[in-house]
């Protein structure tokens, strides 16, 4: 009985698709072409606000910069008088963003600000 029901299985799954159109449907959906896995955007440190960041002066206090930035993610153990904000975006889609915005202080009041050099204006192809 098994022989019955398996034979016209295994006999027209050589003579074409077993499943017709649906299989050709499949087929083209679940090409090896078409396969790509999904990534997630992977963003790591403070993401600032540019206007944040352009408030930012010499003057400013410990407390007022905690205001408009946060904490730096990243307080370093052997440089109390300087803060580092950091941040990383990894993505498939767009081409990967690095920021690193340093600020020094004395006397808990900002002395100098360090920031990232703008990027050059890219061209259109």
């Amino acid at each position: 009985m098994a022989l019955i029901v398996a034979a016209p299985l295994l006999f027209g799954a050589c003579s074409g698709n077993l499943f017709g159109e649906a299989g050709d449907y499949f087929g083209k959906v679940f090409s090896r072409d078409s396969w790509r896995f999904y990534r997630m955007d992977i963003s790591q440190g403070n993401l600032l606000d540019e206007k944040a960041v352009a408030r930012i002066r010499p003057g400013l206090t410990r407390e007022q910069v905690v205001y408009l930035l946060g904490n730096p993610v990243l307080p370093s153990m052997f440089h109390d008088d300087r803060w580092d904000y950091i941040y990383y975006l990894d993505s498939l889609e767009k081409e990967n963003e690095r920021y690193h915005l340093t600020l020094f202080f004395d006397e808990d009041r900002v002395v100098r600000v360090r920031k990232p050099k703008p990027k050059p204006p890219q061209d259109p192809a």
